[in-house]
């Protein structure tokens, strides 16, 4: 007789602290910034040519949030902390009426099992595709992506 267990993980406890223009997202196993960003700032984050991009991409934008920075522990990593993180930046964002989501899928490193190492680049446009992100625009090691809310 096969017995099939199931396991429901309860969602991690996320806190949000805001500050100015700068939302961060907390739990025991990861962190995310995120950071409001005016039309005027876009360039300084986007850089010239993925602005212009952005300008036929989106016709009017006047400001957006930006992901800057998402960390999840490395013996957290596959427990679900990171896609709990993004739900509420996403929770957040729609309440706070943003237009639309902006970051920067790049492999930068984190400590698993004592040793440093970084997510490649495929696996993380996958995770941030499988949240419903787009890709706006490669930046060599980098893809600039974004997720329009309604």
């Amino acid at each position: 007789m096969t017995f099939l267990r199931i396991i429901l993980a309860e969602a991690p406890k996320i806190e949000m602290e805001h500050e100015e223009d700068e939302y961060t997202f907390s739990t025991d196993g990861g962190t995310l910034v995120a950071r409001d960003v005016s039309s005027d700032a876009f360039e300084h984050w986007l850089g010239e040519d993925t602005l212009k991009i952005a300008r036929k991409k989106f016709k009017k934008l006047d400001y957006a949030l930006v992901i800057e920075d998402i960390s999840v522990k490395g013996d957290e990593q596959q427990k679900g902390i990171g896609s709990a993180l993004m739900k509420a930046v996403e929770d957040e964002a729609r309440k706070q009426k943003y237009p639309v989501i902006l970051l920067n899928a790049s492999p930068t490193g984190y400590v698993k099992n004592g040793k440093h190492t970084s997510m490649p680049l495929p696996k993380l446009v996958a995770f941030y595709k499988k949240h419903g992100y787009e890709e706006l625009h490669g930046q060599g090691r980098n893809v600039v992506m974004y997720k329009k809310l309604k």
